[in-house]
């Protein structure tokens, strides 16, 4: 295990301004249609997919805010040391922070193009009130999406402002590196004069080389008695 760090230099207001780095996969509408009431659901059934039909009322919104995200495989190395396969966005590593102005509305379109096992989306720290179905715990509000499927979550950002983070929300994804900042920006400028030439959000977590779910098997749940027999912990009760 290593401990490592990577920084995202915060961009100006409009978040179209990631553009260039992150092109096709941001959008922003001005004055789209929002909901005035929580949505009306329909739960159906189709090709094993719980779908969601909303039936909502419109009015004039600040800004819409999209961005599409296919959590994919990919391989990374960010402290030198051993390159392994990591959890990223498009295709790749780290991936990319989310800039939105408070009072707009963020959607984050998120396609899971693992293959192999599903994934969710928790934006932690924001509030979702009366929407928790939004809140990308799997187990608890909402049941991870499957390979090849996707799921649009709208993430309230009219409560509060300043620095949060997006993680995967199942079987420790954001351990291997599903994870991003979210910076709210807010709607009313600072009172006290500070000013400041740039500004830049420090992403600092512990790294492993091996993937969470060789952890879990093979270190985490497994203790090792005098004489050096092992045991796994579901053998144990644990």
């Amino acid at each position: 295990m290593s401990s490592w760090w990577y920084i995202y230099k915060n961009l100006p207001r409009d978040p179209l301004q990631l553009g260039p780095l992150f092109p096709n996969q941001i959008t922003k509408t001005e004055n789209p249609p929002h909901p005035t009431s929580p949505p009306t659901m329909k739960l159906s059934l189709i090709t094993g997919l719980t779908t969601l039909l909303v039936t909502t009322t419109t009015t004039a919104h600040a800004a819409l805010v999209e961005h599409w995200w296919n959590i994919t495989y990919t391989t990374a190395n960010p402290d030198g040391l051993y390159p392994r396969t990591v959890i990223g966005v498009n295709g790749t590593w780290p991936p990319p922070p989310i800039f939105v102005n408070q009072r707009d509305t963020l959607r984050v379109h998120a396609f899971n193009g693992l293959g192999d096992v599903g994934t969710s989306l928790h934006s932690h720290g924001n509030f979702f009130n009366g929407t928790n179905y939004y809140d990308g715990a799997v187990g608890t509000t909402q049941c991870a999406i499957p390979p090849g499927q996707s799921l649009t979550y709208e993430i309230p950002i009219d409560l509060q402002a300043g620095t949060f983070w997006i993680h995967g929300h199942f079987n420790g994804q954001y351990v291997d590196g599903l994870r991003a900042p979210v910076v709210i920006l807010p709607e009313e400028p600072r009172s006290d004069g500070l000013v400041w030439d740039d500004e830049y959000t420090v992403v600092v977590s512990d790294w492993y080389h091996d993937t969470h779910p060789t952890m879990v098997k093979e270190r985490f749940l497994v203790w090792v008695r005098e004489g050096g027999t092992s045991h796994r912990a579901s053998q144990v009760g644990i």
